[in-house]
């Protein structure tokens, strides 16, 4: 896969994975701010730009945002694998 080609793949997959993260928060009834209190993190515009698949779920609190989620720690560690690094979710876990 080209340069260009993986670059839009990660980026679609981050889009995806910030939508899916809004709507989760939503559904609990989170707001941006709530989640950021409770993953750790000083300024709830981080949440924003990850839900707009601006950035990334910081490396370092990616197991409170699945707490705080109230995810699958299994399911949370895959869909975070194929969106971040899809060759080794492949590897891993076979074509997605």
């Amino acid at each position: 896969m080209g340069k260009n080609r993986h670059a839009a793949l990660i980026a679609q997959r981050r889009r995806a994975l910030g939508e899916y993260l809004r709507q989760r928060r939503e559904h609990l009834g989170l707001t941006q701010q709530q989640l950021a209190a409770q993953v750790g993190l000083s300024y709830y515009t981080h949440v924003s730009e990850v839900e707009r698949g601006k950035t990334r779920v910081p490396s370092p609190a990616t197991q409170k945002w699945g707490e705080a989620l109230q995810l699958d720690r299994h399911d949370w560690g895959k869909l975070l694998c194929a969106t971040y690094c899809p060759e080794l979710f492949e590897m891993v876990f076979g074509e997605d």
